[in-house]
């Protein structure tokens, strides 16, 4: 693949920087061939190469912007690394090489009526990847969303997982973030990690099934709703996982709970307890009555 040329404007008479000397420079010749990159046309032209640890890069995005923002020319190295932006004029330029696995590297160019030559070595950036799997059976869960959060709560990155449940997030600065996912019905998973300024960092996430209680508390005489009563629900531990009080229609809910056995309690007139099992994908429903002691 040849590198398109780039047409030679008037003469500017800006001063320009790193200019290329062309009586050096020869024919630029094909662009796929071996050895330097191939020097620009006469015209104006940001040429060069993009390199990463020493050796080419191709596919990086080279793109060309004035110092305010205006889009003027992007390419894609070719298969040496070469590229070669086209200018509309002299003038100042901001030229960007991006790379997936790689860290963006920006330079500022002062451009007159001689092709300049920039080359670009690329330097590695950290990257994190793991898979997201069902954690009782070991299944990939496709769907997941991965997002990385900094120390101030800003989220820096995010993926979603495909089918094999895999996701990899790439140019994540150094430094410590909160990595949290979220599926469906399955409870959300976080968890504190380090990146390091390069290489990769591996995290494999189980996801647990997300169980639901929910049910109404009622009186023992009427069997009308009761409002206002306090509802907590305590696990096999006898830790107490939540409470809440019931609205107008004496209902309750708890969601995102683990797999197992639960107590609840409902006061508002004489205290009742009963006991149950909440199981993932068979969502728990119990009403109370206050008055009738334990259920």
């Amino acid at each position: 693949m040849a590198l398109r040329p780039c047409a030679a404007p008037p003469r500017s008479g800006i001063t320009a920087r790193g200019r290329l000397d062309m009586t050096q420079i020869g024919d630029p010749g094909p662009a796929d061939s071996a050895g330097p990159p191939p020097a620009p046309p006469p015209g104006l032209a940001i040429a060069g190469s993009v390199t990463a640890e020493g050796e080419p890069l191709p596919g990086a995005r080279v793109t060309l912007t004035d110092p305010r923002g205006r889009h003027f020319d992007e390419v894609h190295t070719d298969s040496h690394g070469h590229y070669r932006l086209c200018p509309p004029s002299g003038g100042t330029y901001i030229v960007i090489c991006v790379s997936s696995a790689h860290r963006p590297h920006a330079t500022l160019i002062a451009l007159s009526d001689l092709p300049v030559r920039h080359d670009f070595a690329m330097t590695g950036s950290s990257a994190l990847s793991g898979r997201v799997t069902v954690d009782s059976t070991g299944a990939a869960l496709a769907g997941a969303v991965v997002t990385v959060v900094d120390v101030r709560g800003d989220v820096v990155a995010s993926a979603t997982t495909g089918g094999s449940g895999r996701y990899d997030i790439y140019g994540v600065p150094a430094g410590t973030y909160t990595l949290s996912v979220t599926a469906g019905s399955y409870q959300p998973v976080a968890l504190t990690l380090t990146v390091p300024a390069e290489g990769r960092v591996t995290n494999d996430v189980g996801m647990t099934g997300a169980c639901r209680i929910s049910g109404a508390v009622r009186s023992a005489r009427s069997g009308r709703a009761i409002p206002e009563a306090v509802v907590t629900l305590i696990d096999a531990h006898g830790e107490v996982v939540g409470a809440m009080v019931t609205g107008l229609d004496g209902r309750y809910v708890f969601d995102d709970l683990t797999e197992g056995d639960y107590t609840i309690t409902a006061t508002g007139h004489a205290p009742v307890a009963a006991d149950l099992r909440a199981r993932f994908g068979a969502p728990a429903s119990l009403d109370l009555t206050l008055g009738a002691g334990r259920v």
